[in-house]
């Protein structure tokens, strides 16, 4: 099936989904305001539909668990940037989530 196939039909459905909502007026599709706004969500969709590519060739590989493992660093990383960026607190189960992602990857790598 390769790493392509699962990407289209998550985002197909996706837009198919929205399309219904909107047509049904369950949602408002409005640009948001101000258009500024839309050039971090362009940016946000790209870098979604990269990271999902990356995973299905990753689980292609055949190395599901360092592909699992891996792909469990996005709390992390969210994590250590709104330190990092915006100067958020972190509480101790957060450093003990880092350190079992960490710990985790050095495992998989005996």
């Amino acid at each position: 099936m390769g790493p392509l196939l699962p990407v289209w039909a998550v985002y197909a459905t996706g837009v198919c989904v929205l399309v219904v909502l909107h047509t049904t007026r369950i949602i408002d599709l409005a640009l948001p305001h101000p258009l500024s706004l839309m050039a971090s969500g362009v940016a946000a969709a790209i870098l979604s539909i990269v990271a999902f590519l990356a995973l299905t060739t990753g689980l292609a590989t055949g190395r599901i668990a360092v592909v699992v493992v891996l792909s469990s660093l996005t709390s992390a990383i969210t994590v250590i940037l709104a330190r990092l960026l915006q100067r958020a607190e972190m509480a101790w189960h957060q450093w003990i989530a880092i350190a079992s992602v960490i710990i985790g990857l050095f495992l998989m790598r005996q």
